[in-house]
């Protein structure tokens, strides 16, 4: 499916709808302590993109035309943070981001 670019603001808007349900803050603990992955997979399919792992932070964005966005909302990316980041080919490989970040298997589960 092609996408085409569209403004920072239609990403944003959409961040800010989904986090309007996040009164209690339970929806900000959910994406952003260990759900990041599928809050980006969202963002992918709902605007295009590319998944990207921050080695540092052990976190998930969707970066899209040059933003990296999350539950949080968007981030211009500068090369000082992509130094940190890894893409699908890297990160898929990784047997701990896919059996704790994806799968959500507690460690030694199999």
């Amino acid at each position: 499916m092609a996408f085409e670019e569209r403004p920072v603001e239609e990403i944003m808007d959409f961040i800010k709808k989904t986090n309007e349900f996040d009164k209690n803050g339970d929806l900000t603990n959910f994406f952003m302590r260990g759900y990041c992955y599928y809050y980006a997979l969202m963002l992918q399919e709902r605007f295009g993109g590319e998944l990207v792992y921050d080695e540092i932070l052990g976190h998930f964005y969707c970066l899209i035309d040059g933003n990296l966005c999350d539950f949080t909302g968007c981030t211009p990316l500068k090369p000082e943070i992509s130094r940190g980041l890894s893409r699908k080919d890297e990160w898929a490989k990784r047997k701990t981001i896919i059996d704790g970040c994806i799968l959500k298997k507690e460690s030694g589960e199999d």
